[in-house]
């Protein structure tokens, strides 16, 4: 994955400990890497609601997570 320009990880949960922190736990080995982004909940204790409310709450959401990637494309 370090031969791509970024990496993306996309978790439904909170981003501490989950995929996210292994990749950046294995980057750190590494003597170059490149930039990740993790989508997730962002260490907050989120509120009830529907699965696609939630989605959107937390910019989980398929259009939200192209949009941060394209985001994060642009700003390179």
């Amino acid at each position: 994955a370090n031969k791509t320009n970024m990496i993306f990880s996309v978790e439904e949960h909170n981003v501490i400990g989950g995929l996210g922190s292994a990749i950046a736990e294995y980057q750190s080995s590494l003597e170059k890497s490149v930039k990740l982004v993790r989508l997730g909940l962002q260490d907050n204790y989120s509120s009830g609601g529907s699965y696609e409310f939630l989605q959107k709450k937390h910019g989980l959401s398929p259009d939200n997570i192209v949009e941060t990637i394209l985001k994060n494309y642009q700003n390179k």
